[in-house]
């Protein structure tokens, strides 16, 4: 090919170039930047963005900066250059990016087999050992905490990083302030109770719960289930000679349902049936039975009085 060259026009000179937007940014978060010519905002595609380093923050082609990861907790500086693609003028900026601190604590005392999260009172025994584990609303380098006892003879303890462990001395209650070196200003407070080998234990307490309220609401379904159990059958099958029958029936299905409804919980991962479960689940069924019974025998006996009534006024 033949190729002609001629002069052409040279491209326009910008007078008055300068970056504007943030100068900061935290680690994770996301700023944005422009160019401007005095007071007119040019297009960002019109530039070649480049960071002085990468690995601390990283931008795009509009301008757009993003504060990544940082390995220490001190602000670092990062150098942002614009390049117009034409007339090769440079601008450039300096963008902070600093770690973001926590603004919430966590803790979680491991006490036997519970993790008991962000709680004001908790209870052991003498002589545990209790693993408290501390974590923040965000994701920071240094999670190292401080710890004081309002009373230092019930309990002793070590820190390991964010993790505390207590070791529980005698019986009595302190206080267990634990507080985030990066942040003083958070911190978590809880009253530890602790009691003698023997008496009631937060695993005992937590047990008590559970196994109520497993009761009350197995008790409560099963209930429910025989009412209206019962009332169909009392509709469709009623009859003045037979209505025990209605009765045998009706809880022999309840007693049914429980059980096999327990037996299913064999082959399913993390569950169990057992045959106290079946009697506090016949319970239920009995309870219901006898509350449905006691209101059909007052409907039942309003209508006789009703009907009564009525003949006698004829």
């Amino acid at each position: 090919f033949d190729v002609t060259v001629t002069s052409g026009t040279p491209a326009h000179e910008y007078e008055n170039l300068w970056m504007v937007g943030d100068d900061w940014c935290y680690s994770n978060r996301l700023i944005n930047l422009g160019v401007k010519d005095g007071t007119e905002l040019l297009d960002p595609e019109e530039f070649i963005w480049e960071s002085s380093n990468i690995v601390l923050a990283s931008v795009n082609t509009k301008g757009e900066v993003f504060g990544r990861t940082k390995l220490t907790l001190e602000n670092e500086t990062v150098t942002i250059k614009a390049t117009n693609k034409k007339t090769h003028q440079v601008v450039t900026k300096d963008v902070v990016v600093r770690t973001e601190p926590p603004t919430r604590i966590y803790t979680c005392y491991q006490i036997g087999s519970n993790d008991l999260w962000n709680q004001p009172k908790v209870t052991s025994f003498v002589g545990d050992v209790v693993k408290v584990i501390v974590s923040y609303d965000r994701n920071v380098i240094d999670r190292s905490v401080t710890v004081v006892l309002s009373d230092e003879s019930i309990a002793s303890y070590i820190v390991e990083g964010s993790n505390v462990v207590l070791q529980l001395k005698k019986e009595g209650s302190t206080d267990v302030t634990i507080r985030s070196v990066l942040n003083p200003e958070l911190s978590s407070k809880t009253r530890v109770t602790v009691v003698k080998a023997g008496a009631i234990g937060q695993d005992d307490i937590e047990d008590v719960h559970l196994s109520i309220r497993k009761s009350i609401g197995h008790a409560l379904m099963f209930g429910v289930t025989q009412v209206f159990t019962f009332l169909t059958l009392y509709m469709f099958l009623y009859n003045k000679k037979k209505w025990w029958m209605i009765v045998i029936i009706s809880f022999a299905a309840g007693v049914l349902l429980a059980s096999v409804s327990e037996l299913i919980q064999f082959f399913i991962p993390l569950r169990s049936g057992t045959f106290i479960d079946i009697l506090i689940d016949t319970s239920g069924v009995a309870i219901g039975l006898g509350i449905t019974l006691g209101i059909t025998y007052l409907v039942e006996r309003f209508k006789k009085k009703k009907k009564k009534s009525r003949v006698a006024k004829d």
